[in-house]
Parts: C-alpha cells; sequence; structure tokens
C-alpha cells in the first residue's frame, strides 16, 4: 500500500494447470483509493496441474508515487504439495525507484541501501514461503527478462511435490501491504486440481482412439475396393 493507497485488480486469467505443471495467478495495484477487503482479485492461469509441476504466480504494482512496502506470502497446510528442499524462485522486474538500491547477499536475499545514484537504484519487494508449522523459507532471487519498470513486477514460481496425491486442493494467497499507515492484508484462496495419471492420459487415448478408427475406415475402403475389382 502507497500513502495515498492502490486499488488492487486481476491481470492473469488463464485456468488450467496438469499436476506437477505450472499455475498463474496475477494481480496489479494501481489508482489512489484506500484498499478495502474486497480489492484483491486472484486468478489461476490453470487450475490442474500434474505431480512434480510448478505453481506461478505473478505479482505486478503500477501506480504513481512511492509504495512503502509491498510482502507476498504464499501460506499453505498441506506439507505434501509442495516441494520444501526446493520451493522455487521469485523473479523480480529490473526496475529502480529513487532512494533506493538493492543489494544481494552470499544467500541471495536482497538488501535495501540509501543515498545510491538514481541510475543504480531498485524498487524491493520481499516474498517469502511459509509452510503448515509457519516457517519461512526464502526464494532465489532472478532477474524478470524484458521487464525494466520503475514499479514493481513478480513472477513467484513453486515447485510441487512429485509424490503429491491428486484431486483437490486449495491454495491460500494472502497479500500483506505495509505502509506508515499500519499493515492491510487480502486473503484469497484459489482451487487447484492434482491431475491423477488417468487424467493425463486421456487426451492422448482420446486421439490414439481417433486415429485407429481413421485407420480402420481407410483399411475397409480399401479392402471393398479390391473385392469390387
Amino acid at each position: 500500500m502507497s500513502r495515498d493507497g492502490y486499488p488492487v485488480g486481476p491481470l492473469l486469467e488463464r485456468s488450467t494447470v496438469d499436476s506437477g505443471g505450472p499455475i498463474e495467478v496475477g494481480v496489479s495495484m494501481s489508482g489512489t483509493e484506500p484498499i478495502d477487503g474486497n480489492e484483491l482479485d486472484v486468478f489461476l492461469a490453470r487450475t490442474t496441474i500434474d505431480p512434480g509441476g510448478r505453481i506461478e504466480l505473478g505479482i505486478f504494482v503500477f501506480g504513481v508515487g512511492d509504495l512503502e512496502t509491498t510482502d507476498l506470502t504464499v501460506f499453505y497446510d498441506d506439507e505434501t504439495l509442495l516441494d520444501l528442499e526446493n520451493p522455487g524462485i521469485v523473479r523480480r522486474s529490473a526496475g529502480t525507484v529513487p532512494g533506493r538500491q538493492v543489494g544481494t547477499s552470499a544467500s541471495g536475499s536482497s538488501s535495501v541501501g540509501e543515498g545510491s545514484s538514481p541510475d543504480s537504484m531498485e524498487y524491493v519487494q520481499s516474498a517469502s514461503f511459509r509452510d503448515g508449522e509457519g516457517t519461512d523459507r526464502g526464494l532465489e532471487r532472478v532477474p524478470l527478462d524484458g521487464s525494466a519498470r520503475a514499479e514493481p513486477a513478480y513472477i513467484l514460481e513453486l515447485n510441487t511435490a512429485s509424490d503429491v496425491s491428486t484431486g483437490e486442493v486449495r491454495i491460500p494467497v494472502v497479500f500483506t501491504y505495509r505502509s506508515e499507515n499500519g499493515i492491510k492484508q487480502v486473503k484469497q484462496l484459489p482451487r487447484l486440481r492434482i491431475r491423477s495419471r488417468r487424467e493425463r492420459w486421456r487426451p492422448w487415448l482420446v486421439r490414439l482412439a481417433v486415429v485407429v478408427a481413421f485407420g480402420l475406415v481407410i483399411a475397409l475402403s480399401w479392402s471393398s475396393s479390391v473385392a469390387l475389382g
């Protein structure tokens, strides 16, 4: 949240993912109105993925003014859903904002400094991964190619466990806004379906059946032509 406030709206609206595949959730922040509890819209890029696949959360922040701090924390209660040993990465924009500079430590975390030249200053958001026991885990930061805006832009890529159970799950997404006026949280519960092996193979089986049926028609037509000849 900025000093003036920035309402949140949807950016990405794709709705299918295979278990083990990517999920993309996008939100944008713009304007000058205060944030309320109904202004965060979360959309799954895909609602089904395959076990071992990647969940992708896209965060894009636009507006006029200075955002104090914007934190995104992904909460989940099912310890079998995500790969705790390799939770994923966060791709961040290379945009700059006067008055802030990013430094990266050996562990991959970022820090903010003051008094740097405007050309070298980057706007910082933090992203953390919190498991069912309340443990925060850092996400490796890598550049977001093609983005050089002054406003923060992120894509979180979270890895699912290869042995995750199939079926429908919920992924609580909590967006936390911090400013000099306090802290505001907005929460959404997008639903995700982890596809079973049968579901993953079904499209290929249908295609195979069509090919076989077409081949039988051709064979029967050829046999009829030979018999008549």
